[in-house]
């Protein structure tokens, strides 16, 4: 999947995105891997009914993890910035410019990082089909390292 970067900029300013948020799953800090495998499972096979409809797209998992709200979120894009982000996009790219769909797995939590957000591309939107387990298996383990770091944090803030 390809886009004219002023199209992807237009189309997430105006919202025309298919959007679809999940209802919140409570996960416990001792999470481990073949649970976050088989969340992500469930993500990416949601998200790619959302890519077959060759579209720009944001599906979102809150989950309630070790006390606090964290949001896991698949969006499509062209660069590693979320759609809220949309406006400095231009600065990377001629607007004018025809560019590959990827993938970002966005994690959102108060204590990611001193941002509160970590954003990892994942793969093309044109090769999420074909290789949809090497792309479970990198969200999954990308998301892993990141619950881990949101523990971790935690736990320092409370020490």
């Amino acid at each position: 999947m390809k886009i004219k970067v002023a199209d992807f900029i237009h189309q997430v300013e105006n919202e025309d995105y298919q959007e679809k948020v999940l209802p919140q799953i409570k996960l416990t800090e001792a999470a481990d891997q073949s649970v976050v495998l088989r969340l992500t499972q469930k993500l990416v096979e949601q998200f790619e009914k959302m890519l077959t409809k060759q579209a720009l797209s944001r599906l979102e998992q809150p989950l309630n993890f070790n006390g606090q709200t964290v949001s896991i979120l698949l969006e499509t894009g062209i660069i590693n910035l979320p759609f809220a982000n949309v406006k400095h996009i231009d600065n990377f790219f001629n607007l004018e410019k025809q560019t590959d769909v990827i993938i970002n797995l966005i994690v959102i939590a108060d204590k990611i990082n001193a941002s509160g957000l970590r954003i990892d591309s994942c793969g093309m939107v044109s090769e999420a089909e074909q290789k949809q387990q090497s792309l479970v298996q990198k969200i999954a383990q990308v998301l892993q390292t990141d619950l881990q770091q949101i523990f971790e944090n935690s736990r320092e803030a409370k020490n």
